[in-house]
């Protein structure tokens, strides 16, 4: 069964041919939704309400041979990803280490698998720059280090399985004046 969404164009095509070697284009096509006729013409458009529908393409020749294909689909609401929110470091947080990750609170109410856009820039209040593209994670490790007492703004744009996104709002954060000691462990090291 297909799924499309709601109020959406749908459009249509189909076409057929016979053994006697009849050519698609000495068809004629009639489209039924529903068992209601809606269009003639091997292409059509139609607009979908909520809920499951057949589709059924029929088509004849000028000998009156017949036949017919359908398709059931269902159109079911689409929901938007959950907008990123709960990030780190905090929005207006002074003092971050340098070697810093984002991370955010995220996911989609449909349950849909979500992948996350992280734009990070120093001193500009609208990111463009790209650090982590399509991570299913919420968390961004950027890929250079962050410079000191530096003030970064960020967002995260989330996107779910079905192209739907939802840009999360611009943070800000400020970089330590002075690096920190810090200890890093790669894999396998607590």
């Amino acid at each position: 069964m297909a799924v499309f969404l709601i109020n959406e164009w749908v459009n249509l095509s189909g076409g057929a041919s016979d053994a006697s070697g009849t050519a698609a284009g000495d068809f004629t096509y009639v489209w039924f939704i529903d068992g209601e006729v809606v269009d003639a013409g091997s292409k059509t458009s139609t607009l979908l309400e909520e809920g499951s529908h057949t589709i059924t393409l029929a088509a004849y020749d000028d000998l009156d041979n017949y036949g017919e294909a359908s398709v059931q689909v269902n159109l079911a609401p689409v929901n938007a990803p959950h907008l990123p929110n709960n990030p780190s470091p905090e929005h207006g947080a002074t003092d971050a280490l340098v070697i810093s990750t984002l991370s955010w609170s995220g996911g989609d109410p449909d349950g849909d698998p979500v992948t996350y856009d992280v734009y990070l820039e120093a001193d500009n209040e609208t990111p463009t720059t790209l650090v982590c593209a399509d991570t299913p994670s919420t968390v961004c490790l950027p890929p250079a280090g962050l410079l000191l007492s530096t003030q970064y703004y960020w967002r995260v744009v989330a996107r779910d399985d079905g192209g739907t996104t939802r840009e999360g709002a611009i943070w800000r954060f400020e970089t330590e004046a002075v690096a920190s000691e810090q200890v890093i462990f790669g894999n396998g090291f607590e």
